[in-house]
C-alpha cells in the first residue's frame, strides 16, 4: 500500500514537474518574442533621420496600426516603447501587443480621455513587469538622487516631438483613487483645476518634488504603473514639457 501511494506521488509530482517547466517555457519564449517584437519596431522608428518631422518619421508605424499615437523614451531607464490609444477600449492594450495579439505584457497606452489636440494632461499607462521591461523601471523615480540627476522624458506623437522635465513622483494606493482621481485631471482649465493646483494634491502622496519648477499654464505628462510597496499601489512620475518641436 505505501509503495503504490509513493508511486502515485512521485507520478503527481514528476506531473507538476513537467507542467511547471513547460509554464516557465512558454512565458519565457513569448517575453523574448515580446522583446525581439519591440527591437523591430524601435528598429523602425529609429530608421529615419533623427531630424525628420515626427508625422513622417513613424508614418509606417501608424500604417500598420491606426491605434499607433506616439513614442515614449525615458533617460537613464529601459522605457523606450510604442505608445497606443484605443478611444472605444480604453484598456485593450493592458493585454495585447502591437500586432493586436494576446500580450499579458500589452503596450503602453494614453488614457482614453485625453486628446492629444487639447488635453492639459497626458495619462499613460504600462505594466511594472517583474523582468523589469515595460514601465518597470519607473522605481528608478523613488530614489531622490535619480530625480535630481535631471533624467528626461521624450514623448513624440505624430504631429510633434516634445521633451518633458519630471518635477514631481508621488505614490498612492487604489483604493484612495476616489479621493484624488489623478488620472481623470486631463483638462484642467474645465475641471476647476489649474496644473499648480494639480500639483499640490499630488504633494500629499509624494515621493519627491522639484519645489523650484514654474507650472504656471504646464502642460503635463503622467507616466502610471503598479506599484508593490503596499497593496493595489500606483506609482505616478508627473513631467511638464520643456520643448516640442513639429
Amino acid at each position: 500500500m505505501k509503495k503504490q501511494f509513493f508511486l502515485l506521488f512521485s507520478i503527481i509530482s514528476f506531473g507538476i514537474f513537467v507542467f511547471s517547466a513547460v509554464q516557465f517555457i512558454r512565458i519565457d519564449l513569448a517575453q523574448k518574442q515580446s522583446d525581439r517584437d519591440f527591437r523591430t519596431l524601435r528598429e523602425q522608428a529609429d530608421s529615419q533621420n533623427q531630424t525628420t518631422a515626427s508625422d513622417r518619421k513613424y508614418r509606417a508605424l501608424a500604417e500598420q496600426n491606426p491605434d499607433f499615437i506616439g513614442w515614449i523614451r525615458v533617460d537613464g531607464t529601459k522605457i523606450d516603447y510604442p505608445v497606443m490609444q484605443k478611444k472605444d477600449d480604453p484598456e485593450y492594450y493592458l493585454e495585447h501587443n502591437f500586432e493586436k495579439e494576446y500580450d499579458a505584457r500589452g503596450v503602453p497606452f494614453l488614457d482614453g480621455r485625453c486628446d492629444l489636440q487639447q488635453s492639459d494632461q497626458y495619462v499613460l499607462y504600462g505594466h511594472h513587469m517583474r523582468d523589469g521591461s515595460m514601465f518597470a523601471d519607473l522605481m528608478k523615480f523613488t530614489d531622490p538622487s535619480f530625480c535630481e540627476a535631471g533624467h528626461l522624458i521624450t514623448f513624440d506623437t505624430l504631429n510633434e516631438s516634445g521633451t518633458w522635465q519630471p518635477v514631481m513622483v508621488f505614490k498612492i494606493s487604489a483604493d484612495r483613487l476616489s479621493n484624488f482621481p489623478y488620472h481623470e485631471f486631463v483638462n484642467f482649465s474645465s475641471e476647476g483645476l489649474t496644473a499648480e493646483d494639480f500639483i499640490s494634491r499630488c504633494k500629499l502622496y509624494a515621493i519627491w518634488s522639484d519645489e523650484s519648477a514654474d507650472l504656471s499654464d504646464a502642460k503635463l505628462l503622467s507616466l502610471s504603473t503598479c506599484e508593490y510597496s503596499y497593496g493595489n499601489g500606483r506609482l505616478v512620475v508627473v513631467a511638464k514639457k520643456i520643448e516640442s518641436t513639429g
